[in-house]
């Protein structure tokens, strides 16, 4: 049997530290992507809201309007 040399660590060392450094940005790239999403999401929401209110459908009575609802 050879003797072993420091050659004989490179390509394991490499690989193992390239393994560390892709699931190290994968959980990062992902973390970042649910960020976002949330931003996006209470962006979209603040949007839908304001159109909401420009149009007097604040939440009270629905798209019928003060008045027009259900038992009125």
């Amino acid at each position: 049997m050879p003797p072993i040399r420091a050659n004989d660590f490179l390509m394991p060392a490499a690989a193992f530290t390239m393994a560390i450094v892709l699931g190290t940005y994968i959980n990062s790239s992902i973390k970042h992507a649910r960020s976002n999403a949330v931003h996006e999401r209470e962006k979209k929401l603040d949007d839908v809201m304001v159109q909401r209110r420009k149009l007097g459908m604040d939440g009270e009575g629905g798209w019928r309007g003060k008045g027009e609802g259900k038992g009125s």
